[in-house]
């Protein structure tokens, strides 16, 4: 033989060298599990000498023979190798003659069983990574090529896929090796431009015909999808759901849903709605009052309809609002309404009007609460309908003002008048006479008494010259008051002052003059 390839069985690297009768014929690292290829010393012919030593971080480990007799065949270990592949000179099998035959086909060891796998997400090829461990081919004499159709990693789609793989030796014998990977779809459908709820106003027909784009599906299976309504269709009044279901060839389903909701927006329609009634009271004051009640119409349906009086009531004097209500099953609501007048003939009979005037005091603000008792009237028929400027309780400002009661309606009307006087507040200030403002807690600041409860009011203080010393409105006592300085925050000097005290009440002036003594300390 000329040529052989070997595997070193080895967990770690190692330095390994092989010599034949010539010397050298290899040197090198190599790696636990790794092949590497010997040849003759003697370019193209067979290994020199009846052997083949080998060392292994130069120590002799095995030799092999290289006469035929040796029978050495690709499988044999010798010590750390194994014989993977060989040539004889001549390209027969290994210690055979160049005329001998090769009719093995190689062998194909741990060939992979099928496999199943599952998507577990819906990707964007729709295929799954599948790994396994490849098998080895072996052969009596060398294996010429050893390939496959898939390998370790690559991605496979949804569905069955052979893997093959094919080993042939240098004499054409071939073998194969298959297997099927599955690949399975669990993953649902996906719905994308969904379609979103509508919301429409119905036509005349209380139906309307809505359009939409339908949501489109992906999936990595064939794909049917169905819904209960498709665009275009009609829809009645009321609230609908569009389902959409989804189902892949696997029996993986997933739906969505929107709403079409179709409103009723038009409000129930009254026809002959009656004008107002105005009608005389009969001699037995029982005014019976008919007429023909309105029709009501609407776009969906019939509305219910209610009424606060029905033709045929009895109805009393003075002005009655009849109004019917229509609504419809959606709420919309319309309204129908006239007025029923009762009148009389006879006119009202009044008692107890006020005979003078009612007299009151305003207060400090120039309003006054004025009270009475009330005028009453009576008709033959019926309670009398009363109007009023003024009721008892009323707030009224400083003056006279006229109060009138008015009873009945039309021409036939009784009337009742009298005057709120209200007079003027009774102004009480008491004004001191002196200011002290030595810090002892009397007289520290000049005293207006009663002065606050009148918020319109006005306080100079001048001196024996006319120079006005301190001016001041809404003077309060607390918050506002004079501690005898002037208006540059000086101390006014020890004398008599002179003041001017103004208050104002809805127009009227409360004036008062006079002196007080300012003493400093």
């Amino acid at each position: 033989m000329s040529k052989l390839t070997l595997r070193f069985n080895s967990f770690l690297p190692f330095l390994v060298t092989a010599f034949d009768q010539g010397g050298i014929i290899y040197i090198g690292i190599v790696n636990g599990g790794d092949t590497f290829t010997i040849t003759s010393s003697r370019p193209n012919e067979k290994f020199l000498g009846p052997n083949i030593s080998l060392r292994v971080a130069d120590l002799f480990n095995t030799g092999i023979g290289t006469g035929c007799g040796s029978d050495v065949e690709v499988g044999d270990r010798f010590g750390s190798f194994t014989v993977v592949a060989g040539e004889s000179k001549d390209g027969g099998a290994l210690c055979c003659d160049a005329s001998d035959r090769d009719d093995d086909a190689p062998d194909i060891d741990d060939c992979p069983s099928n496999r199943v796998v599952t998507l577990s997400s819906t990707s964007g090829d729709c295929t799954a990574v599948v790994r396994w461990t490849e098998p080895t081919a072996e052969d009596d004499c060398t294996v010429a090529s050893f390939t496959s159709n898939f390998h370790p990693g690559d991605a496979f789609p949804v569905g069955n896929t052979i893997v093959a793989y094919t080993a042939v030796d240098k004499a054409g014998n071939r073998s194969t090796c298959d297997f099927r990977i599955t690949v399975l779809d669990d993953v649902r459908p996906v719905f994308s431009n969904l379609p979103p709820s509508v919301d429409v106003a119905a036509t005349a027909s209380c139906e309307v015909v809505v359009h939409w784009t339908p949501p489109t599906v992906t999936d990595c299976s064939a794909v049917t999808v169905s819904s209960n309504f498709s665009p275009g269709a009609s829809f009645p009044v009321g609230d609908h759901e569009v389902t959409y279901i989804a189902r892949d060839a696997r029996g993986n389903t997933a739906t969505y849903s929107f709403d079409v909701r179709v409103k009723d927006e038009t409000t129930p329609v009254f026809t002959g709605c009656p004008a107002d009634i105005t009608i005389q009271e009969n001699a037995a004051c029982e005014t019976i009052v008919t007429w023909i009640p309105p029709t009501v119409s609407d776009l969906c349906g019939n509305p219910m309809v209610m009424s606060n009086h029905k033709p045929g009531e009895k109805f009393p004097i003075g002005s009655t609002r009849v109004e019917y209500t229509a609504t419809d099953w959606r709420g919309n609501r319309a309204t129908c309404s006239f007025a029923v007048n009762v009148i009389t003939e006879t006119t009202p009979v009044v008692t107890g009007c006020p005979p003078e005037p009612i007299r009151v005091q305003a207060d400090e603000r120039g309003e006054a609460v004025a009270t009475w008792t009330e005028p009453q009237a009576t008709i033959a028929c019926g309670e009398v309908p009363v109007k009023r400027s003024h009721a008892p309780g009323s707030i009224f400002n400083i003056g006279t003002t006229a109060v009138q009661y008015t009873f009945g309606e039309g021409d036939h009307t009784a009337t009742c008048s009298f005057n709120v006087i209200v007079a003027p507040p009774d102004i009480s200030i008491d004004i001191g006479k002196a200011l002290t403002p030595n810090g002892d807690g009397i007289h520290d600041h000049w005293e207006l008494a009663s002065l606050e409860k009148y918020q319109d009011n006005a306080v100079l203080v001048i001196d024996r010259w006319g120079n006005k010393v301190y001016e001041a409105s809404g003077y309060d006592n607390e918050r506002v008051f004079w501690d005898g300085h002037n208006q540059q925050g000086v101390k006014v000097p020890t004398g008599t002052y002179f003041y001017t005290v103004e208050v104002r009440v809805q127009g009227i002036v409360w004036k008062r003059k006079g002196s007080l003594e300012v003493i400093q300390p």
